[in-house]
């Protein structure tokens, strides 16, 4: 037996159940004229698009406020957390400047946080300068690969215009 302080064990029946009421009370993410962020939840893993909308040439003090929407959507998270005793996969916690500007440093709890020029996304290869395109070009593949199959077990010739 084990003491079990929050929560129910990983793959417990109760797990679905108990994430669905906790979920549902995950902040809201800052909506504004400069800012469109939004939240994205599958099942326990959540992903946050911090978004700062820039009308002109980027200045000093746009990036500065940049990093302050970041850092306090990222806190705003972490806050979240600590309440409903929930840690973040610290290896799977992933900034990604998607622009052509030097980012600023992101600080949380006195950590700075690096930023990667690729991830993945539920699933979808998201890079930093061409966002889509390596998702694209290995569903490409494996297609390329799965009609060679068939092709090998069909007598009758296949033919696809690519």
């Amino acid at each position: 037996t084990f003491n079990l302080e929050a929560g129910v064990p990983q793959g417990d029946v109760l797990s679905p159940t108990l994430f669905l009421i906790i979920g549902n009370d995950f902040p809201e993410p800052t909506r504004n004229r400069s800012q469109r962020n939004f939240a994205m939840q599958y099942a326990d893993d959540f992903t946050q698009v911090i978004i700062t909308k820039f009308h002109s040439t980027i200045t000093q003090p746009q990036r500065d406020q940049h990093k302050i929407n970041v850092e306090e959507e990222i806190i705003k998270q972490n806050r979240f957390e600590n309440e409903w005793k929930i840690k973040t996969n610290i290896a799977k916690f992933a900034i990604i400047n998607i622009g052509f500007y030097k980012a600023p440093t992101i600080v949380i709890n006195n950590t700075p946080i690096p930023y990667t020029n690729d991830t993945k996304l539920l699933g979808l290869h998201i890079t930093r300068h061409n966002f889509y395109v390596k998702q694209v070009e290995s569903n490409t593949n494996r297609a390329r690969a799965e009609l060679k199959t068939l092709q090998s077990s069909n007598p009758t010739p296949l033919s696809l215009k690519w």
